[in-house]
């Protein structure tokens, strides 16, 4: 069973039904977040107060994922949009430099040109 689950039944008081779950083979939290006040009983948590107790837990548990889940997504399309807006830049900053050299030599052409030609 994973520690932070036994830590969980621990620091609840509830450590008399780690071996319960481990026995049902309801070690992982996935397994966990999907049981029912039904299922609590069914496992032979007898006591109401415990098993709202471990409800209340297991509902607490799935939000802290699901939040952790949305902050990743967040910080992943955050940097995306930064490498995007980088990539951009620096695309950009290097058009602008060569279509700087190519005005500039374009430039430089003309000016080597004679500025009156006489019409024949």
């Amino acid at each position: 069973m994973d520690k932070n689950i036994i830590s969980m039944f621990k620091s609840n008081g509830l450590e008399e039904y780690i071996v319960i779950f481990k026995e049902n083979k309801l070690e992982s939290f996935e397994y966990l977040k999907r049981l029912t006040d039904a299922d609590l009983e069914k496992l032979g948590i007898d006591n109401i107060a415990h098993r709202k107790i471990l409800l209340s837990i297991f509902s607490k548990r799935k939000k802290q994922l699901i939040n952790k889940k949305i902050l990743i997504a967040v910080i992943t399309a955050i940097t995306l949009a930064i490498i995007s807006i980088t990539a951009y830049a620096v695309y950009s900053k290097n058009k602008a430099e060569r279509e700087f050299r190519e005005l500039d030599e374009e430039i430089s052409r003309r000016l080597r040109a004679p500025l009156y030609t006489p019409s024949r």
